[in-house]
């Protein structure tokens, strides 16, 4: 997620995206919208015994 984050610092998305590549970006998105959602961040949890 730290490289999704410096790359879009550094790079500006073009205008027009290939097909591929949209649905890869739609992808991660979800991807990061789901792990927001989840209690600690998407991170796993410690088994409790």
């Amino acid at each position: 997620m730290m490289l999704g984050e410096k790359l879009r610092a550094y790079y500006r998305r073009p205008k027009k995206l290939s097909h591929e590549l949209f649905v890869l970006m739609m992808q991660m998105k979800e991807q990061e919208r789901r792990a927001a959602a989840t209690p600690g961040g998407g991170k796993p949890q410690a088994a409790e015994s």
